[in-house]
């Protein structure tokens, strides 16, 4: 179809009408060789699972637990001093990132392409 057919027809539509009847033509636009292309639309995934979440959930709790005892007195103390450090490390330099990075083992076959 020629552009100015094209705009003709696609004057008198209104802009959802419009997409719609692009997107159609688009799909089913003929290749040079005669066959038609068909387009595959694109798999969405969500990029994280239940365990991912359940992860995140506990770097969370981990970090609420670690402010908290960190404000306990007295502030010379065991929990202050020392654990309350040691939380806060293990949840922003372990489990958080663990959390976002962390894969079901049947996505590995999809990252790979097989």
């Amino acid at each position: 179809m020629t552009p100015i057919c094209e705009n003709i027809i696609f004057a008198s539509l209104n802009t959802k009408e419009w997409i719609i009847a692009r997107k159609a033509q688009t799909v089913a636009a003929p290749e040079k060789s005669g066959k038609s292309k068909e387009l595959k639309a694109p798999r969405f995934s969500v990029p994280f699972t239940r365990k991912n979440y359940l992860i995140l959930g506990a770097g969370v709790v981990m970090l609420l637990v670690g402010y908290v005892l960190m404000g306990q007195p007295p502030h010379d103390g065991f929990l202050s001093l020392t654990l309350s450090p040691i939380l806060l490390t293990a949840a922003y330099c372990i489990v958080i990132p663990w959390g976002i990075m962390a894969r079901d083992k049947s996505d590995g076959a999809l990252a790979r392409g097989d």
